[in-house]
């Protein structure tokens, strides 16, 4: 009773404090147009004296206009001399403020890029993360009964390098800021320290038994919901250790190392007679995953976040089945580089719309037709457009190769869906795989003819993803071992660290190799409409449909 009394008082003080931000968001009379001019300049004022404000004039920019006239649209691979500068100690180069750490994330010219992250960029993430977080306080106020589970993943060690600025993975709860994460950290399921786990077997079994050992959850918020899945699996596979383990208090780790996670983790193990009871007659033995009662694990279960477009779309309606009961919201879309949209509750439709975070960036359009670039305030209701932000970060008209549709707006605020990537990734998983990656690995591993078909593509087989290179009979011969292949596949895959972060998560199985014949070549010529003039032709290293491999598949064991 007294710790749901101090969880409910920790809620409803941060709650208050979200509303200031919520506030701020609602509450502005002025007009797109204005708010989003008013964003831009001041962040152009405030770092006109940089590296970066210098090369292009930003003293002379007075509108919107003035902005769009004299800054080019870039991609990352045009400010790595600025990033250079950077990790070489440089200062007032994109900003005028410290750059804190470099996040790496997937690139597309690149494995990886290299993020600059200050204060400022931190504060627009607390903005944005208050401000959702607050919406769901008003309209969903039995959240405040217990607990989050904010996904923590284990620290992926990354090297520094030559920089002299770190180069590191931020907490979960840091992007709250430092207030925000005195509330968060007390009011999480999993607590931060976890983070530090290193075994991967290790890391499910913790992760299951802090979740398990009480009933007070409210909120689950995870990116790819593949993830949450792969969990319950684990639960249903460590069963008979987990409930031991909460009758009696302990913590039984696969394996014998994390010992020093291990003697923080007991630090909150007390013995649940009456839970591990309850576990045990929800949990049989003979439980499956589509038939185990999940809601009665966690009964104050309200809302389940994540991502619910494109390619998460499958994985997300394969968990409402398993809570029919709970509210699902998707997530907004949100990146290492900054922010774009949050999700709104729309209490009409007892759902969500996600929303311009307006009064965070600064945002342009290019419209997927016409290829002109418009500011929000022009947006056309039903046209798709590729966005691309500036933000305090240091970002200056950075395209995203994110695809989002204007549907209008919602609550005074533009409202946009996520549609998918304008440049060619495969994210099933949250791996996010680019073309341009894979074109370097494969003839980096493999000796194939210009006009050969040798291809990535991904494979969907129940709940295992794994990834599967086609390769055409005729280029067989240059691979004389085809296991050191594939174990030189994974290892160059995972140049990308979101591809290496779901392989330790198991979240994706190792690669394997198929051969083509004449047959399967022909059938996926067919399919991916490269049967036509030469001139046209297209062979594509990343294939991002799992039907052509399903499709290849088939017609092989159809022999």
């Amino acid at each position: 009773m007294k710790n749901n009394l101090i969880t409910h008082i920790v809620h409803s003080v941060n709650m208050l404090y979200c509303k200031i931000f919520y506030n701020r968001f609602t509450n502005d009379s002025r007009d797109i147009q204005s708010i989003q001019e008013n964003v831009l300049l001041k962040l152009i004022e405030k770092n006109k004296n940089t590296i970066y404000g210098k090369d292009y004039d930003f003293d002379k920019i007075k509108s919107i206009n003035d902005y769009s006239r004299l800054v080019p649209i870039i991609e990352y691979k045009d400010i790595l001399k600025y990033i250079d500068i950077l990790k070489k100690g440089g200062n007032s180069v994109l900003t005028t403020d410290n750059v804190r750490r470099f996040v790496p994330t997937s690139g597309t010219s690149a494995a990886t890029k290299f993020i600059p992250f200050n204060n400022s960029l931190q504060k627009d993430f607390s903005t944005a993360l208050f401000t959702w977080l607050y919406d769901l306080y008003n309209n969903i106020p039995s959240i405040k009964k217990g607990r989050f589970f904010w996904v923590i993943s284990p620290v992926v060690n990354y090297k520094n390098g030559n920089s002299k600025i770190p180069i590191e993975f931020a907490k979960d709860s840091s992007y709250f800021g430092k207030i925000g994460e005195l509330f968060i950290e007390k009011i999480m399921a999993v607590p931060e320290f976890f983070s530090g786990i290193q075994d991967i077997d290790n890391y499910y079994y913790l992760l299951s038994w802090f979740l398990l050992k009480d009933d007070d959850l409210t909120l689950i918020s995870l990116w790819n919901p593949s993830l949450l899945i792969i969990i319950l699996e684990k639960i249903l596979y460590y069963r008979n250790d987990l409930i031991e383990d909460i009758r009696n208090g302990t913590i039984s780790l696969p394996n014998q190392s994390d010992r020093q996670i291990l003697r923080k983790a007991e630090k909150y193990a007390k013995k649940n007679i009456q839970r591990a009871n309850d576990l045990n007659r929800i949990i049989t033995k003979d439980s499956e995953l589509n038939r185990t009662n999940w809601e009665s694990i966690w009964p104050k279960l309200k809302l389940i976040s994540g991502w619910e477009d494109a390619w998460a779309s499958g994985a997300f309606k394969e968990i409402q089945k398993f809570f029919p009961t709970v509210l699902f919201q998707g997530k907004g879309l949100l990146m290492t580089e900054g922010v774009v949209s949050i999700p709104l509750f729309d209490t009409q439709t007892n759902s969500s719309k996600t929303v311009l975070t307006s009064n965070i960036h600064f945002y342009e359009f290019i419209d997927i037709k016409t290829q002109k670039v418009f500011p929000a305030h022009q947006l056309k209701a039903g046209c798709e457009y590729e966005v691309i932000i500036t933000t305090s970060g240091g970002l200056y008209r950075y395209k995203t190769f994110d695809i989002i549709r204007f549907e209008g707006y919602f609550k005074k605020h533009i409202h946009i869906k996520f549609i998918g990537k304008s440049n060619i990734v495969s994210d099933i998983r949250g791996e996010k795989l680019n073309v341009l990656h894979i074109d370097r690995i494969l003839k980096q591993i493999i000796n194939f003819p210009a006009n050969g078909v040798c291809f990535l593509a991904p494979v969907i087989q129940n709940n295992d993803v794994f990834y599967l290179l086609f390769i055409e009979n005729n280029i067989k011969t240059n691979i004389p071992n085809q296991q050191e292949l594939v174990e030189k596949l994974d290892l160059l895959l995972q140049e990308n660290f979101h591809y290496k972060n779901c392989r330790a998560l198991k979240q994706l199985s190792k690669p394997e190799i198929f051969f083509m014949d004449k047959k399967a070549v022909q059938l996926y010529n067919k399919y991916t409409g490269t049967n036509k003039q030469i001139s046209t032709i297209k062979n594509l290293s990343l294939i991002t449909n799992p039907a052509i491999s399903t499709l290849l598949l088939n017609q092989n064991q159809s022999k």
